[in-house]
């Protein structure tokens, strides 16, 4: 560095911050005056809120001046000098002018009045005597027996109408309650959401006679009293439940799994088809659907997860490894001699029947009678021989 520094500095004194960033080139010396006159002559005592680009040179007067000294705090009442552009309308509140504009076209009226009326009557008497009848027919033949008033929020103290209680409509004479005219209305007003046969049927105390599924137990039952016997089973509890005109459409929309759902909605014993096999596991053979000892070869009514088929060759190819002789259940198993034909019962002469639980030893779960039978012959396989299920003597 330089003993002596190159210029003086160009400010009289250091600034309190340094710069952020340092010029490349150096400041020139400072302006003795502003660069522009202030735009008042006195400072303002508080800073504007939205200030401006302050003016140029201010004006020494207001451009224009003020049109009266202080302002007015209401508007003129006195009239413009020339007419408005429109008329207004309505009229003024009061006269313009204290007198009128023209005097009265004429002194007195025009003429007197005249002291009769002007016109005679045109008859002496009325043309026709009066009608029997009315010259309108009455807009109905009869008055209504009540009033077609809608019904009113608050009911007049002892009014008596339909009004909704719980899942029902109920009559009575309630203090705040809608009446309505009749259950059906009500019902429709209040509980839309339940059929209108089943909410006017639980209000009124009428059964519908109709049927409805209990899935629970695979039936179908009536809408009436469950005192009748079945298939009555009173109304039915759960408000959204379908209805059906007949027990049948009712088991087939509904029960569509149970084939007995008519004869056990009837309280009756199932029946079955009659003319179907299916296997029957408790017996191994092949059955016909139909009460056991009702006829030939009926092994009992057929559980609804039961396959039938049409034929007992098509039910024992189920059960392929029963000889086919033994596969169907009633069916007789013969031996021929050369001088008769018995039955191998009567030749074996054996009876069996199901062990009872306390009897069977390997914890297997008992079988029917009817199950053991076909131990009797000469069938070897399981409930018979070493399952352990069948006592034959």
């Amino acid at each position: 560095p330089t003993p002596i520094p190159s210029k003086a500095p160009v400010t009289n004194a250091p600034t309190s911050l340094p710069t952020p960033v340092p010029t490349t080139d150096p400041t020139e010396a400072p302006t003795n005056q502003l660069s522009n006159p202030p735009t008042s002559r006195s400072p303002t005592k508080s800073p504007s809120k939205n200030p401006v680009a302050p003016t140029q040179n201010p004006t020494d007067q207001p451009s224009n001046p003020p049109s009266s000294p202080n302002p007015t705090k209401s508007p003129s009442m006195s009239p413009t000098a020339a007419p408005t552009h429109k008329p207004t309308d309505q009229p003024t509140p009061s006269p313009t002018t204290s007198a009128p504009t023209q005097p009265p076209t004429t002194a007195n009226p025009t003429e007197v009045p005249t002291s009769q009326p002007t016109n005679q009557p045109t008859t002496s008497s009325p043309i026709q005597s009066p009608t029997n009848q009315p010259t309108n027919p009455p807009s109905t033949t009869a008055p209504t027996p009540v009033p077609t008033h809608p019904p009113t929020k608050q009911p007049f103290p002892g009014s008596t109408g339909w009004y909704v209680d719980g899942d029902k409509c109920v009559l009575g004479e309630p203090n705040t309650e809608t009446l309505y005219p009749s259950a059906s209305s009500c019902c429709d007003a209040q509980l839309s959401w339940v059929s209108n046969e089943l909410c006017e049927s639980r209000s009124t105390g009428v059964p519908t006679m109709k049927f409805y599924a209990d899935q629970s137990v695979s039936v179908c039952r009536q809408d009436c009293p469950a005192a009748n016997g079945l298939p009555c089973g009173g109304s039915p509890q759960d408000t959204s439940l379908e209805l059906y005109s007949s027990l049948e459409s009712c088991c087939a929309a509904m029960i569509a799994w149970e084939p007995s759902c008519v004869d056990k909605s009837n309280g009756n014993e199932p029946q079955g088809t009659g003319n179907r096999y299916y296997v029957n596991w408790g017996l191994m053979k092949c059955a016909l659907d139909c009460p056991e000892g009702s006829a030939d070869g009926c092994g009992g009514v057929a559980e609804s997860w039961d396959t039938t088929y049409g034929t007992s060759a098509s039910c024992c190819a189920v059960i392929s490894w029963i000889d086919t002789t033994q596969c169907v259940y009633g069916a007789s198993t013969t031996t021929t001699t050369t001088t008769s034909t018995t039955t191998a019962n009567d030749t074996a002469g054996i009876t069996c029947r199901a062990k009872t639980k306390q009897e069977i030893t390997n914890g297997a779960w008992p079988v029917t009678d009817g199950a053991c039978k076909v131990c009797e012959g000469e069938y070897s396989w399981w409930p018979c021989g070493t399952a352990g299920l069948c006592q034959c003597d």
